[in-house]
This record gives C-alpha cells, sequence and structure tokens, in this order.
C-alpha cells in the first residue's frame, strides 16, 4: 500500500497574480501599481485582484504617445 503522507508529495496551492509578478522579479510596489492602473491581463480580462489565482497572465501598458 502507497503511504499518501511521504515527504514531498504535497502539491503547493497555485500561485496568485501578485506571487508569480514577485517570482518574475517585478517588485511589489511595481506589481500593484500594474495592477492598480489595469496594465494585467488574462485574455481579454482586466486583473486589478493580486490574490487572483490564474493560469497566465499579460502585463500590457498603454502605448506610449508623442506629444507634438
Amino acid at each position: 500500500m502507497a503511504d499518501t503522507d511521504s515527504p514531498g508529495t504535497e502539491t503547493a496551492p497555485p500561485a496568485t497574480v501578485l506571487e508569480r509578478m514577485l517570482a518574475a522579479k517585478i517588485s511589489e510596489e511595481r506589481a500593484r501599481e500594474y495592477l492598480r492602473n489595469q496594465w494585467v491581463r488574462h485574455g481579454d480580462e482586466i486583473i486589478t485582484d493580486p490574490d487572483a489565482v490564474l493560469p497566465k497572465y499579460v502585463i500590457k501598458p498603454p502605448p506610449i504617445t508623442e506629444n507634438t
């Protein structure tokens, strides 16, 4: 019979968007700024909740425009 309580068999809970951003070496301050400014997206959905659990996300800042 298999021992289901053996060390190393537990799976970690899914990472939140904020945890994934921190793991990608984005500072917490900057990550929260991206979320606050609605630059984080999952498909067409805008993500503002740092505790959202998603398989992937994209940081999409607004385009840079030149003032003339």
